[in-house]
């Protein structure tokens, strides 16, 4: 009996991918087993595998090259291995932040740098939930449609203009009559200045007290801390927050029933200045 392997690139836990690659293996050859498997990989324990399924054990890096021979696994599907398995491993912001890279060039999910000279995207709020909205439904293009789609609606004449402006700037590209298309992640400058940035954290912060005020909690997500940071926490903290920000693109690329489209804002502000400075 003959069924198609899965694909590893459309899980998000290597876990379920070798659990369902296994059960592929087994349908098509009885002999292949929990035993045989740690035979293979040269472990001690009988239950291993079964306990590495359970999530009582974890695969190590130094063993994906053998699990990729046993389970027959291509160059591609052992490098995405890998990347899932450093995923998993990882403890630092620095070595998430290095898996999620690794996934994003396998998955083919490239990153793109605005410079200033296409920082027309950021003038409106609409521009960046447009292209996402495109991204989910990449067949429809009528102005009235995806103008009554969005929250808060906007006028067709505007959403036609977004869809030019998105054109003309070339950050369409990856989208086609195929659902969920891979488009590159946009990624602003840091070089650059300008107030065209500030206007949009401003719309996205505006947008979310509308959204605090209008939607329920199995709709939206907020909480706040009030914490003491030195410069160099404060450092580690945005560190931690840009490894979250992958883990959220990873999550949104792996999700194949996206079907509405999300602000997500990360905020660390001060709220006092240090004693010294107040003393004079």
């Amino acid at each position: 009996m003959v069924k198609s392997p899965p694909d590893i690139l459309q899980f998000a836990e290597y876990r379920k991918y070798l659990q369902e690659r296994y059960r592929f293996l087994k349908l098509n050859n009885r002999n292949f087993s929990h035993r045989y498997i740690n035979s293979k990989i040269g472990v001690k324990s009988s239950g291993w595998f079964g306990d590495l399924m359970a999530g009582r054990q974890r695969l190590k890096p130094g063993h994906v090259r053998r699990i990729a021979a046993v389970f027959k696994l291509n160059p591609v599907e052992q490098k995405c291995l890998h990347a899932l398995v450093d995923l998993d491993v990882a403890e630092t912001p620095e070595d998430c932040a290095l898996a999620y890279e690794k996934w994003y060039q396998i998955k083919g999910i490239g990153q793109e740098t605005l410079t200033k000279d296409r920082f027309k995207f950021y003038e409106r709020w609409y521009f960046s939930a447009l292209r996402e909205l495109l991204a989910l439904y990449p067949g429809e293009r009528n102005p009235e449609i995806l103008a009554m789609a969005l929250d808060p609606k906007i006028k067709p004449k505007q959403a036609a203009e977004a869809i030019k402006v998105l054109e003309q700037l070339g950050l369409t590209q990856g989208i086609s009559g195929a659902a969920k298309p891979s488009m590159p992640v946009l990624v602003k400058d840091p070089a650059a200045r300008t107030r065209h940035w500030k206007k949009m954290m401003v719309s996205m912060m505006k947008h979310g007290r509308r959204a605090l005020e209008n939607y329920g909690r199995d709709e939206r997500d907020f909480s706040g801390l009030t914490l003491t940071f030195s410069s160099d926490s404060l450092k580690k903290a945005g560190e931690e927050i840009t490894a979250l920000r992958k883990r959220l693109l990873y999550l949104s690329a792996q999700d194949k029933k996206c079907d509405r489209v999300f602000n997500c804002v990360f905020q660390i502000y001060p709220v006092s200045i240090p004693l010294e400075a107040s003393r004079g």
